[in-house]
This record gives structure tokens, C-alpha cells and sequence, in this order.
């Protein structure tokens, strides 16, 4: 919208030009000088409006990632403390009262190699990211997310850093940008240890 709002702006600037170095010629037209710096001022003032309500939407989209994903953690907490699950150190249930669901030092270490999707989120923001092969020992999973450098290559494997743990096999990631190629991996994670890290996995929204 803005690109179309400015380039009739500089077309009236420049008509607007032309009429103020020869205003005797447009004395007796019925549209004068005036009429068109009016269109001007407006025409300013409603571009600037679309600037502000792109910054505010901006701020606001940005409000709304981040309170995403805090109460994505809580969420997860809730899921976890349902599951007799805390972190790594099941014994701190304890001071909370809950009863652990699987006793400490039964279980191995997860050995298995995981496997997931990446799909488009339904509103077409975001992924939303599908586990399709588990651990059953896991207590929860840990994630990995890169950025890759230039979104048609699908080989080269660009830095990973901790992105989330979570005991959810499904789940949406907001924080992305059209254009851009991010890459997800995943391991298992248990009280005695952590599994395989998976192939990376990217897509481009």
C-alpha cells in the first residue's frame, strides 16, 4: 500500500512544482495550487498512519511471541508435574508432594535415535513441529534450532544452540521469520542420561 501511496505523492509533488513556477497558468482552472498541496498533506498523513499501524502491529506481534512462549513453559511444567516428572532430579517431587511415576535408577538412558516433521502452523505463521519417532524412556525432549545462512541450501548444517526441553511430541514454533531456512534437531532426555541427537531436519515458511 505504501509504495502505491508514494508514488502518486511524487507525482503530485511534481505537478505541485510545476504549478507554483508558472501560477499564472492555473488561475482559471478549477483545480488550483491549493487543491493539490491539500491532496499532498493528506496523501503524507495517511502514509504516515500506515507507518505507525505497521510499527504497532509489529510491537504487538512481537508482545505476543513472547507471551507465547512463557506460558508455553508453564504449560509444559504443568504437563511434566502431572507426569511425575522434574527435570533431571526426580527426588525434588518430594518437596512439592507429588508421588515420581517411574523410580529413579530403573529406567536406562535413552539410546533411541529420534525422528520428526516440520509442517506449516494452520495460520501460516510459525511451524508446527511433529515427533513420528519417540523414546519410551524418555521424560522429556531437548531441542536444537540453527539458522541457516541461505534458505536454498538444505546440506549445509549451520550452529545449533538450545532451544527448548519439553515433554510434549508436538508443538508450534512462532519465532520465525519468512524467507529464512531454520534447522531443528532433537535427543531424548532421562534422569540417567541423554540419547542420540536426531538428523537435522529444516524448512523455509
Amino acid at each position: 500500500m505504501k509504495k502505491y501511496i508514494q508514488r502518486t505523492l511524487d507525482e503530485l509533488d511534481a505537478l505541485h512544482s510545476g504549478m507554483l513556477a508558472n501560477p499564472a497558468d492555473w488561475t482559471a482552472t478549477p483545480v488550483k495550487e491549493t487543491d493539490v498541496n491539500t491532496e499532498i498533506t493528506g496523501l503524507t498523513t495517511a502514509g504516515d498512519n500506515i507507518t505507525a499501524a505497521e510499527i504497532n502491529l509489529s510491537e504487538k506481534r512481537s508482545a505476543g511471541i513472547a507471551k507465547n512462549k512463557a506460558s508455553i513453559k508453564v504449560a509444559d511444567q504443568v504437563i511434566d508435574l502431572a507426569l511425575g516428572i522434574y527435570a533431571a532430579n526426580p527426588d525434588k517431587l518430594v518437596e512439592y508432594g507429588i508421588k515420581t511415576r517411574k523410580k529413579p535408577g530403573k529406567v536406562p538412558s535413552p539410546t533411541k535415535t529420534l525422528a520428526f516433521k516440520i509442517d506449516n502452523d494452520s495460520d501460516g505463521e510459525g511451524f508446527e513441529i511433529i515427533m513420528t519417532a519417540k523414546d519410551d524412556v524418555a521424560d522429556s525432549y531437548e531441542w536444537q534450532k540453527g539458522q541457516g545462512a541461505d534458505p536454498k541450501d538444505t546440506f549445509t548444517i549451520p550452529p545449533m544452540s538450545f532451544f527448548r526441553q519439553t515433554s510434549k511430541t508436538v508443538f508450534i514454533d512462532d519465532e520465525v521469520l519468512k524467507g529464512i531456512r531454520y534447522f531443528y534437531r532433537v535427543r531424548a532426555v532421562n534422569r540417567n542420561g541423554q540419547g542420540p541427537w536426531s538428523e537435522p531436519v529444516s524448512r523455509v515458511q
